[in-house]
């Protein structure tokens, strides 16, 4: 997909830049590695396309940098390792220059460990695909976050796995590429857990708790992943 192809796509706002991120854009893809672009966009929220190999992340511009000023963990991906591919208003730029840090990533950990924790409760109501991504989401955030409470912002997965020490995070991140349910991978989801998170105090136990928790803790990728459910009479919109 070049330029034109991109404009060319029926977006639901005005665009105003595209650019390229994840593992092209770092240089570490295989020949299976999807196309993550960034689109800049007027729109009023968030949303994802995909085409093919092509996975769009439209982010509305304001949106995206107010994030840069909050210092999270996709802002820095962006500001870290993005490389424009049309920005006539030099957005990326300007996401570089406001993107500040945070002392602390905790909440992003814990957010993640409340997601890690659902699905090895109720992984027999996920589909096997989105097991394992969210398995690899759940263990790559973590590290992430970790990584930048060092002062590091390093997103590939092996130079993530090698700077903290943990080759026993490397199976579980390869597992988003992975369509097959793998017992293996939860049992190295909740070993991972049990090293890399806080405790786990909470007293959810069904999917309606859970899903308290998820909307108390604001942890929207949370409520995603129980709407995402099978047989989903639990299953009902968050928003």
């Amino acid at each position: 997909m070049n330029l034109v192809d991109l404009h060319a796509v029926d977006w639901r706002d005005p665009v105003v830049g595209f650019a390229l991120f994840g593992s092209r854009a770092r240089g570490d893809e295989d020949v299976e590695s999807d196309y993550d672009i960034l689109v800049w966009s007027k729109g009023p929220q968030p949303y994802t396309i995909r085409l093919g190999m092509h996975a769009m992340a439209v982010y509305p511009c304001d949106y995206l940098l107010q994030k840069a000023d909050q210092g999270d963990l996709f802002a820095s991906h962006l500001a870290h390792e993005a490389r424009e591919i049309w920005d006539p208003h030099f957005l990326l730029k300007a996401l570089r220059t406001r993107f500040s840090p945070k002392q602390s990533y905790g909440r992003e950990i814990d957010l993640a460990t409340q997601i890690g924790m659902f699905i090895l409760q109720f992984h027999h109501r996920m589909p096997s695909v989105l097991i394992n991504r969210r398995i690899a989401w759940v263990v790559r955030t973590i590290l992430i976050a970790k990584a930048m409470e060092m002062g590091a912002p390093v997103f590939a997965p092996r130079e993530l796995t090698s700077l903290l020490g943990a080759p026993e995070a490397a199976p579980l991140i390869v597992l988003k590429d992975d369509a097959e349910f793998r017992p293996d991978g939860l049992i190295g989801l909740d070993l991972f857990l049990s090293r890399w998170a806080a405790p786990w105090n909470e007293g959810a136990g069904t999917i309606e708790e859970f899903r308290t928790l998820f909307e108390v803790s604001k942890n929207d990728f949370g409520l995603q992943t129980i709407k995402s459910l099978r047989n989903g009479a639990d299953a009902t919109d968050y928003r």
